[in-house]
């Protein structure tokens, strides 16, 4: 038992510690690391960290953590604490669907293009207060002092 202990806190430290700094930022929020691939308005790669089934840009989660710069997905979301927010272009954002991920599921993502972030439209339009942001609001309210 000890043994299977002390090879669980191993296996946390190494992961908390990871060298990818996206990676990182996602496993010390208690999130987890996430890729889509996009094919319009841009074909990229993008991480993110996900908690249960709530996304957010791992960039915009890195901007916030390590730099303490608010990115517009990140305002936007905190808006939601005072006002409904409906649609990706209400908060200025413009709606894009994901390829399939490797579970066959699309996921509609709110591109914020003036400073490349992210948050899933789901995310954004439950709002701050919803259980379905519970573990997203909880990963912002860590703060990582470097």
């Amino acid at each position: 038992m000890k043994s299977i202990l002390i090879s669980f806190l191993v296996l946390i430290s190494v992961s908390a510690f990871a060298t990818n700094p996206q990676i990182r930022v996602c496993n010390i929020t208690t999130g987890y690391f996430w890729s889509l691939d996009i094919s319009g308005p841009i074909d990229n790669n993008i991480g993110f960290c996900k908690y249960n089934e709530s996304l957010i840009g791992s960039i915009t989660q890195m901007k916030y953590f390590f730099d303490h710069e608010e990115t517009k997905a990140m305002n936007a979301f905190q808006s939601t604490k005072i006002q409904n927010i409906d649609s990706c272009e209400m908060a200025g954002a413009i709606e894009i669907i994901s390829d399939r991920d490797d579970n066959g599921i699309e996921y509609s993502l709110c591109f914020f293009r003036s400073d490349f972030s992210f948050i899933s439209k789901k995310s954004l339009t439950e709002g701050w207060a919803s259980p379905f942001n519970e573990k997203l609001v909880k990963a912002l309210s860590i703060i990582i002092r470097n």
